[in-house]
């Protein structure tokens, strides 16, 4: 190992999950993961927003293609929240 490089270990539970995200996106393992650390780390700011709206979209696609409330009955259970049924 180079000085200055670092070997990070994740369990398998994470991996999938980094996996799973990144192959939704495109992208390599490699190159989200290091997106997501440049952009939490402070590194280059403009990456943080890439990896978040496209994370975000990933979760808009899913939910278009699986289904999920429509936004009218959320508006609804929202305006209902805290209140005796």
């Amino acid at each position: 190992m180079a000085d200055g490089d670092i070997t990070l270990t994740i369990d398998a539970a994470l991996a999938g999950r980094l996996k799973a995200v990144s192959d939704g996106l495109g992208k390599s393992v490699h190159e989200y993961a290091r997106q997501l650390l440049d952009a939490y780390t402070g590194l280059d700011p403009r990456k943080h927003d890439e990896a978040y709206w496209d994370e975000l979209q990933d979760i808009c696609d899913k939910t278009e293609r699986d289904g999920g409330i429509p936004w009218e009955q959320v508006q609804a259970r929202l305006s209902n929240f805290g209140q005796k049924r």
